[in-house]
């Protein structure tokens, strides 16, 4: 007698570790999808997600950016020279500062917000920051190092984080900001994933953020430390193996005991979208006013890393080294009437502006 036995293929758990993070030089494309109302919160054991129907809305590259690309003070404090607890495997652009209340006590505007991390077998932490100040990359490493994942994730389990990071911006301004970051966080649950990226086993982390912040400042009134509104933040997110950042990350805000989705993104293909395009041209960069006098404003959609600007000899006559600014001013009071050149270097190329002086 003969016995035909069909193959069964038994569905099981996954578990991420380091190797399915993202590192130095890696670049993911993320599409943003608009807020969704319900069915993200469900999760639990060989569970379904079906959010085939995300319909994206505009992309964006995220860059695992590279320490060698730093500037020395950054290098210091996150870098080669920098001791073993803070030196970085990376560093990505950032939103985890609440810039915009910041700088609506500043004189100036901060921009460039960067996030430096560490990556082992074990955790993976997020040691701080840096800040564009006055055209200056400037970094606030974190006093308490918030652990972002520990390693390896698997169902069922749960660990906490704090972060305790203290900003001070003089000699710039006589401001102080520190960030407080209690994080708890659970896999709470394992099973398939439907994007339309594609389908997926994937874990599900959940992720709840209580952020108390302080701002102070002397340059209006008395002067005195200001309690931020505090900001409970849920994130949850699908990994899967091998895919650097997760399938589906969904940001909500907690108030009162009730939730709003604030963003949804997904790991996707090129689909044209892009906030920014992947080139820039004179078209993605503005300087004025053209002709200037005594001082010349800049504005960018990509990272800018150096300025200079020549004469028509060819001659370097203003030089300025930047980390990562998105906009700014340059003085050029010193600079003889006449056209010139602006050689202006990004993340991604180099392009050269005409430019008037009177």
């Amino acid at each position: 007698m003969v016995f035909l036995i069909a193959p069964f293929f038994l569905k099981g758990q996954i578990t991420i570790d380091s190797t399915d993070f993202g590192v130095e030089n890696d670049t993911v494309r993320i599409s943003q999808a608009a807020p969704i109302i319900s069915g993200y919160q469900s999760t639990g054991a060989n569970y379904t997600w079906d959010f085939s129907s995300l319909t994206p809305q505009t992309q964006k590259l995220k860059d695992f950016s590279s320490m060698s690309s730093v500037s020395i003070l950054i290098n210091l404090t996150y870098g080669s020279f920098a001791s073993s607890e803070y030196k970085a495997s990376y560093f990505t652009e950032s939103t985890d500062l609440p810039l915009d209340a910041i700088n609506n006590f500043l004189p100036v505007d901060l921009d460039g917000l960067n996030m430096y991390y560490k990556l082992d077998s074990l955790e993976l932490k997020s040691l701080g920051y840096s800040l564009i100040v006055d055209g200056q990359g400037i970094p606030f490493k974190s006093d308490t190092i918030e652990t972002l994942y520990q390693l390896p994730l698997q169902y069922g389990q749960t660990y906490t984080g704090t972060g305790y990071t203290y900003i001070d911006l003089n000699p710039f301004s006589d401001l102080q900001f520190i960030q407080h970051r209690n994080r708890s966080s659970e896999v709470d649950g394992w099973g398939d994933l439907t994007t339309p990226f594609g389908s997926f086993s994937v874990l599900r982390v959940k992720h709840e953020i209580i952020e108390e912040d302080s701002v102070y400042q002397s340059f209006v009134g008395t002067g005195g430390w200001f309690a931020l509104p505090t900001r409970i933040i849920k994130e949850y997110e699908w990994w899967a193996k091998g895919e650097k950042e997760p399938m589906l990350k969904i940001v909500a805000n907690e108030i009162s005991g009730n939730e709003t989705v604030q963003s949804v993104e997904y790991k996707d293909i090129y689909r044209g979208l892009d906030a920014s395009t992947p080139e820039m041209t004179s078209m993605t960069f503005e300087v004025y006013p053209n002709p200037a006098k005594g001082v010349l404003f800049y504005e960018s959609i990509l990272p800018i890393q150096k300025i200079q600007i020549k004469n028509l000899s060819g001659k370097t006559v203003y030089n300025k080294e930047l980390v990562n600014s998105y906009k700014g001013n340059l003085i050029i009071s010193e600079l003889e009437s006449g056209v010139y050149l602006m050689d202006i270097k990004t993340t991604k190329n180099c392009f050269t502006k005409r430019i008037i002086v009177r």
